[in-house]
């Protein structure tokens, strides 16, 4: 279904299925990072596949990206050749398990205000529920697109169409079950999903979308689809919220069993793994924290580093953030190894990633001062106090810890 966006490739590999990706970089949507994933791997498949991914990613100029790892299999990375990857998970991709059976019957108290809105539309409207076919497609792309005209999103919901529609070309063939709800016979809630594990003992949702106009239609919708999956089912995976505010509460609203992290581990090179070592030792930061910075955000063309040989001793790095002075480039994680401070080579660093930004077209630089006595030091390098409010939205604070004290230092060009 998402083979054109994420450019899924498949291959058996010393017997494993691993398949080749390109995922969107999370700083820059325009630029794809390659990497695989091996369904269902354990520590003794990635032992087996190590040298030969390596090899495939470095053929194609990448390091060793490996996606939708388990915590166990995360945590023996970790454990094993952890000095040489970094490991990460990210909640905004976090999957959403439930009780296929509280959601059909929704008993006890906490399933009240689903029920509150159940009976709600119950008592509103005259609505029918039917299995959804293939060809039912017409209208449920229409559905969807009156769904991105009314939140006004583009490209997502392009993407989404897309989906959609290779979906519906092999419903059938791909074994998906699903339901269509109707107010008045007009198709007002689609979901559909499949099974999968040991005696389709797990099902997973792919699409759910609703005219929300119909009050209470997605409690409504939810609820269907679990109640018309078969009895020997008994988990729903509902997949993950994206890191959106309001798909986080809804799902957290169904009372899931389990919110299971899905890792990432990127090999590191000699540069990043110098990178590490600099933050640790100036910053005082968890290996987890910095873990999460170089599989997220590192990029080498956004990363300014000064050496003594073969030793990283100064750093800064580049976020592409959007703020009220335009599309800025906010300078990050500015340090220099104490044994070798006063030689100039923070400002070095800053001065480059300035001259990295204007080259890229960014409107300014910003930064936010460690320290009030840093101040002095940055505007010699040309920014202005101007206590820009700064804004980090998903699950990486760039920022102070204080939402308050996140003013930035900003230079325009």
């Amino acid at each position: 279904m998402w083979s054109p966006h994420y450019g899924y490739q498949w291959a058996l590999a010393e017997g494993c299925p691993v398949i080749r990706c390109l995922v969107p970089d999370i700083s820059d949507a325009s630029v794809a990072r390659s990497g695989y994933f091996i369904p269902g791997a354990v520590p003794a498949d990635l032992s087996a596949l190590d040298g030969m991914l390596s090899d495939d990613a470095s053929k194609r100029g990448e390091p060793l990206r490996l996606y939708n790892l388990s915590s166990e299999t995360a945590a023996y990375i970790a454990a094993e050749a952890g000095d040489f990857y970094a490991v990460d998970s990210m909640r905004s991709l976090s999957d959403y398990i439930y009780s296929r059976e509280s959601l059909a019957t929704l008993h006890g108290r906490r399933y009240q205000p689903k029920r509150n809105h159940i009976n709600r539309f119950v008592s509103m409207f005259d609505y029918s529920v039917e299995p959804l076919r293939a060809a039912d497609a017409v209208e449920c792309l229409s559905l969807a697109e009156r769904w991105r005209a009314e939140h006004h999103t583009l490209h997502s919901a392009w993407v989404e169409r897309q989906v959609l529609e290779r979906a519906f070309a092999a419903y059938d063939e791909l074994g998906l079950h699903g339901v269509a709800l109707r107010v008045e016979g007009r198709l007002a809630a689609f979901s559909f999903g499949s099974y999968f594990g040991r005696g389709g003992h797990m099902f997973c949702v792919h699409a759910e979308k609703a005219d929300i106009s119909f009050e209470g239609v997605y409690a409504v919708v939810c609820n269907e689809l679990a109640k018309s999956l078969d009895p020997e089912c008994d988990i729903v995976d509902r997949e993950e919220d994206m890191g959106i505010a309001g798909l986080r509460r809804s799902k957290s609203s169904w009372q899931p069993l389990d919110i299971v992290d899905k890792y990432t581990a990127v090999r590191l090179d000699g540069e990043q793994i110098g990178i590490r070592h600099l933050w640790e030792s100036v910053f005082g930061d968890s290996r987890r924290d910095v873990d999460s910075f170089l599989v997220r955000y590192y990029s080498p063309e956004r990363s300014v580093v000064r050496y003594h040989g073969d030793r990283v001793t100064a750093m800064a790095h580049i976020v592409p953030l959007t703020t009220q002075a335009g599309r800025t480039a906010y300078i990050y994680a500015v340090a220099t190894d104490p044994a070798f401070r006063g030689r100039g080579l923070a400002r070095s660093v800053v001065d480059e990633c300035i001259a990295r930004a204007r080259r890229a077209g960014f409107d300014s630089v910003a930064l936010i001062p460690a320290e009030e006595s840093l101040k002095g030091f940055y505007a010699a390098a040309g920014f202005g106090d101007t206590a820009m409010p700064m804004t980090f939205s998903g699950d990486y604070d760039f920022g102070t810890g204080d939402p308050a004290r996140d003013l930035a230092m900003c230079l325009k060009f």
